[in-house]
C-alpha cells in the first residue's frame, strides 16, 4: 500500500516506479556510477528493462551514460543535476507521506517496530543464505 500511494504521489513528477527505483538504485552509487547489467540485477529485471528506463532518464536529462575508466567498452550511469533535484522532490515527498503513514503513533513504537522488522529481515536473508548454502553444498537435490 505505501508503494501505491508514493507511486500517486510521484505520478506529478511524470515517475513510474520502475523509473524512481532506478533512480533511489543509482543514487547509492553515486560517485562510481553504475553499469547497466549491475541495475538491472539489483532491480532483478532484464538489461532491455533497464535500458528503457535509463533512456527515458537520460531523455529528461536525469541520467547520464559515461565511459568506463577501466573499460571504455563499458558505459557508467550517473545521475546529473537535474536528476539530483528529482530525488530531493521525491525525498520531500517520502517525508510527507511517512508523516500520513506515522500519524498518532508515538516514536517509541515507530522505534520498536523498525527494530522488530530489521530482526524479521535479517532472519529472513540468514534462512535464505543458509538454503543457497544447502544447494549448493547438495548440487543433487
Amino acid at each position: 500500500m505505501r508503494r501505491t500511494l508514493f507511486d500517486q504521489i510521484v505520478k506529478p513528477l511524470g515517475l513510474t516506479r520502475a523509473q524512481w527505483w532506478a533512480l533511489a538504485n543509482l543514487s547509492r552509487h553515486e560517485t562510481e556510477g553504475m553499469i547497466q547489467s549491475d541495475l538491472a540485477r539489483l532491480m532483478k529485471v532484464g538489461k532491455v528493462t533497464v535500458g528503457g528506463l535509463i533512456e527515458r532518464h537520460e531523455a529528461s536529462g536525469q541520467v547520464e551514460r559515461r565511459p568506463d575508466a577501466a573499460d571504455r567498452r563499458l558505459k557508467r550511469l550517473f545521475i546529473t543535476d537535474r536528476g539530483y533535484e528529482v530525488i530531493a522532490q521525491m525525498g520531500a515527498l517520502r517525508d510527507e507521506l511517512n508523516a500520513v503513514i506515522l500519524k498518532g503513533l508515538p516514536r517509541e513504537q515507530v522505534r520498536l517496530t523498525e527494530v522488530v522488522m530489521q530482526t524479521m529481515k535479517d532472519n529472513m536473508r540468514h534462512a535464505l543464505g543458509d538454503l543457497e548454502d544447502d544447494v549448493l553444498a547438495n548440487p543433487d537435490h
